[in-house]
């Protein structure tokens, strides 16, 4: 079994974050898969951004203009476009990306050099890859990783014991259990926007 390929953490990392070692505790792998998959999408839609370098294929409408923006970056290659220059094209115009083209990589920008993105309705087709570095790679924002790591592991123990982590109140007869937030640097980098010009 394996994280998925945009997964911020391999499996081996995440098994020792967590405490399994060895025998059954194995047969959670799944959850533990399950929960870091889910981290990593919500902090790349929260962030807005890949994080785990990977390749996109992108369908947009072009408007004319000698410049478009992909909707994830930085992005780190553009390998193909294609433009359909009018409705009744069956075939669109493909692009040579070495001569046809300028980019601007940490902001996904594609320019054009002897033409304009054709207006029409979903007639460019953009393939390109985006992110900042392969799964666990160094390059990956390490308050990003840890602080996701953190999180991965308070929801595993949650799931895996049954028992949410909670301290308690007192008042008369009555008793209260409050569970306590998440650690502020998980709760800073979850609400934090990282702007691509910081990178």
């Amino acid at each position: 079994m394996a994280t998925a390929a945009t997964c911020l953490w391999t499996l081996a990392v995440l098994r020792t974050y967590v405490g399994i070692t060895s025998g059954s505790d194995l047969t959670q792998d799944a959850n533990l898969e399950f929960i870091a998959n889910g981290v990593t999408d919500l902090i790349e839609k929260m962030h807005g951004r890949p994080y785990v370098t990977r390749a996109i294929t992108e369908v947009r409408s072009g408007d004319g203009r000698k410049w478009l923006f992909v909707d994830k970056r930085p992005m780190t290659v553009l390998s193909t476009l294609t433009i359909k220059r009018a409705p009744s094209d069956t075939t669109p115009e493909s692009i040579t990306i070495s001569t046809g083209t300028e980019t601007d990589l940490k902001r996904g920008g594609i320019r054009l050099i002897d033409s304009v993105f054709t207006k029409g309705f979903g007639n460019v087709t953009i393939g390109y890859s985006a992110g900042v570095g392969a799964q666990g790679a160094a390059t990956l924002p390490q308050d990003v990783y840890q602080a996701g790591l953190d999180l991965v592991k308070a929801i595993y123990d949650e799931k895996v014991t049954g028992v949410q982590a909670a301290s308690s109140v007192s008042v008369g007869s009555a008793t209260f259990l409050i569970k306590p937030e998440y650690p502020k640097h998980v709760k800073d980098m979850l609400a934090s926007r990282c702007p691509v010009d910081v990178l």
